[in-house]
Formats: C-alpha cells, sequence, structure tokens
C-alpha cells in the first residue's frame, strides 16, 4: 500500500515537472515570436566569440582613432549587446558558477564602458575639428564668405562644414531670439518661417555687416548675412 502511494506520488511530480517545464519552454518561445517586419535583425554569438569581438575592439583612454572609426567600433561593440544579455540570462537559468556570471557581467560592463569612451572620444575630436573650422572662417576677409557683386555665398563647402560643426565647438552660443523676424523684419522674404525662436552664434564682420549661424526649429540650421543699420537689420542673403 505505501509503495503504491511512493509511486503514484512520484508520478505527480514528474507529471509536474514535465508541464512545468513545457509551459517555461513554449512561454519562452512565444516570447521570441515576432513578425518579419519587427525581428530586430541580431547576430546572435557564443560566449567565446563574444569575448574574442570584446578583447578586439574595446575601448579605453588609450585608444586613437578616427571619428569614422569610433562609430564603427561602437556599431560593432552594440551588436555584441543582445549576445550579452541573451548569455547571461542562459547562464542564470543554467545555475552557472558565480564566477561565470561575473565573468559575462564584467564583459557587459566592458562593453558599455567602451561606447562611452568612444562617445566622449568622438565629442572631443568634433570639438576640435569645430574650433580649428571656426577660427579659420573667422580670419577670412568677408569677399570670401560673401560676393556682393553677385550678391550670393561663395565657398559653399565651408559654410556647409561650418554649419554641421559650429555647435560642437568650445565656443557658447552668444545668440538667442525668441522671434527671429523681430530682430530680421524682412527674413521672411528668404524663406524662413516668421515666429521662430532662433538659437546660436553671431559673428561681426565690417562695415556693419555681420554674420548668424542659427538652428531654427521649422528651418533647420542656416548661414544668415545682415547688416546693421542703427535700430534695424537689414537680412542680405541666407544659405
Amino acid at each position: 500500500m505505501k509503495t503504491t502511494k511512493k509511486i503514484k506520488l512520484r508520478l505527480v511530480l514528474i507529471l509536474s515537472l514535465f508541464v512545468l517545464t513545457n509551459f517555461f519552454i513554449l512561454a519562452d518561445l512565444k516570447a521570441q515570436i515576432v513578425t518579419k517586419e519587427t525581428a530586430p535583425e541580431y547576430t546572435y554569438y557564443t560566449l567565446e566569440e563574444i569575448k574574442e569581438r570584446f578583447d578586439k575592439y574595446k575601448i579605453d583612454s588609450s585608444t586613437h582613432l578616427t571619428e569614422n572609426e569610433f562609430l564603427e567600433r561602437i556599431t560593432i561593440l552594440q551588436d555584441l549587446k543582445p549576445s550579452t544579455y541573451r548569455t547571461y540570462k542562459a547562464a542564470v537559468a543554467y545555475f552557472a558558477t558565480p564566477t561565470r556570471l561575473k565573468e559575462i557581467s564584467d564583459i557587459n560592463y566592458g562593453i558599455n564602458s567602451s561606447i562611452a569612451v568612444a562617445k566622449n572620444k568622438i565629442a572631443y575630436l568634433r570639438e576640435n575639428r569645430a574650433d580649428s573650422t571656426i577660427s579659420a572662417f573667422r580670419m577670412q576677409p568677408i569677399e570670401r564668405i560673401y560676393d556682393f557683386y553677385r550678391t550670393q555665398f561663395v565657398n559653399t563647402n565651408q559654410l556647409e562644414e561650418v554649419k554641421n560643426y559650429v555647435f560642437a565647438s568650445s565656443d557658447k552660443p552668444n545668440f538667442e531670439v525668441h522671434q527671429l523676424d523681430k530682430f530680421l523684419p524682412t527674413i521672411s522674404q528668404f524663406g524662413i518661417r516668421n515666429g521662430q525662436r532662433a538659437y546660436g552664434y553671431r559673428m561681426s564682420l565690417k562695415d556693419n555687416y555681420h554674420l548668424l549661424i542659427i538652428d531654427l526649429p521649422e528651418n533647420g540650421r542656416k548661414i544668415i548675412l545682415f547688416q546693421q543699420n542703427g535700430w534695424d537689420n537689414i537680412a542680405k542673403a541666407v544659405y
């Protein structure tokens, strides 16, 4: 009698364990089922592959690369994060040793730290390039910026570079108005919508000519040449 009860109890335990195991397996599969449109495309790596790629592409304060090379490494390191997360979850599920869990955690920390260092390095490189670009731009005569005979900006490649980099420079913005058209009443003639807040930089040139390099909510970044006549500011050109 007692033997029969023990057998029944074991059967119940085995059945319960089987049902519970299958429940978690199905739940995990369900969580992984996504449509092709929404499925993120990740390359999953084994722990050894993660360690190998991390050792190859990790970044610290002694790493010196170009901006594009740093961006490439950020992409590679970010590609490792899903695999690292999944590896850690699997290690916990299969009762990995504390040493193995710490190893995976250290790699994950190293990945995040490397990405943070890379972003700081990129910001530093951009600041240096911006300072150099703006310094050279300020030192040139106005004629190399604007052709008064043809009434148009010249060297548009340089202007584009100034627009792209000036906000990364070490110089603090020195111009801000809540409505640009209050400062430059005729600015709408150049395709700039009235009522926009303007934020950026003002540079003095010569003969009361000034240059604005500003960011606008609707029109984006613009370079504006204007002339100051007493209390009047007259827009001359917009790039």
